[in-house]
């Protein structure tokens, strides 16, 4: 698990949002004054504030709610946007300064620089998260077989899969290098018995070293398929994988057929740093 390079892409993305504020910010127009409100009772007045002159005197307007909302409004905007602006300069100074001193790696370099004779003897407290990544990749499983008359459709890396839809979910994977299996499977608990399940993918979250499930339904119009769909999320449920945390899914009917359009915010949400925002 590489800690240290979550919390650097964290700190990123914040410095690039903050950065983006303020451009905005920067960029919107101003107008003179600043409001202020008076409260007395259950009455609220509003007064345009500016300033005059090098002695810094004060000029003071009168604002009518009924002859002047618009204005009121801009000037509560702009003084919001100016309390924002001064917090973002301040919070983007903090970022740089401790992205500065935070560590360009994490320990995981403390395995990976020993000598393989010393690898031997070793059990990682903190895993190497490229040889974990290696071997991942590099695992074997059972295949599921094919029916007789099923079409024969091929992946771009040559795993035969099942439909159209997977050849697309699967060359995208391999196009922006997310690491998948396909039809891997998987043990659980139905019940009282242990039955095992072949998700469509079995995807790796590669900062965090965990595995994340693709299932893609094609065919959400057949109602007896839509009951296996249920039985199927019951399933994963009982087991502690829940949809919007370790399962992912993607839909379709024969009127709403796939595209990756579906998948690119699903897995921003679920791999934040997914190779599909590179």
């Amino acid at each position: 698990m590489n800690e240290v390079a979550v919390v650097r892409s964290y700190m990123e993305r914040y410095e690039r949002f903050l950065a983006s504020l303020l451009t905005k910010l920067e960029g919107s127009p101003t107008i003179p004054g600043r409001l202020q409100i008076v409260r007395h009772g259950n009455q609220v007045f509003h007064y345009c504030r500016e300033r005059q002159g090098e002695a810094l005197k004060r000029k003071e307007r009168y604002l009518s709610a009924s002859r002047d909302g618009d204005l009121i409004r801009r000037l509560g905007q702009q003084d919001y946007d100016r309390r924002l602006h001064r917090a973002a300069v301040s919070q983007l100074h903090d970022v740089q300064l401790a992205m500065d001193q935070f560590p360009a790696e994490g320990l995981e370099h403390v395995y990976t620089d020993l000598h393989p004779c010393r690898k031997d003897l070793v059990s990682p407290l903190v895993p190497d998260g490229e040889r974990f990544l290696r071997e991942w990749q590099e695992a074997c499983w059972p295949l599921k077989g094919f029916d007789r008359n099923a079409p024969e459709i091929y992946s771009n890396r040559g795993e035969r899969v099942r439909s159209k839809s997977e050849k697309i979910i699967a060359d995208y994977y391999l196009y922006i290098g997310q690491p998948y299996r396909y039809e891997c499977p998987l043990r659980l608990k139905d019940g009282s018995q242990t039955i095992i399940l072949h998700p469509d993918f079995t995807l790796l979250d590669r900062w965090n070293l965990k595995t994340i499930y693709h299932e893609h339904f094609g065919k959400m119009d057949d109602p007896e398929y839509v009951e296996k769909f249920i039985r199927r999320l019951r399933i994963y449920t009982a087991n502690g994988i829940f949809p919007g945390d370790k399962l992912l899914m993607t839909f379709e009917t024969r009127n709403s057929p796939f595209d990756t359009s579906q998948l690119e915010p699903l897995l921003r949400k679920y791999l934040p740093f997914s190779p599909c925002d590179i």
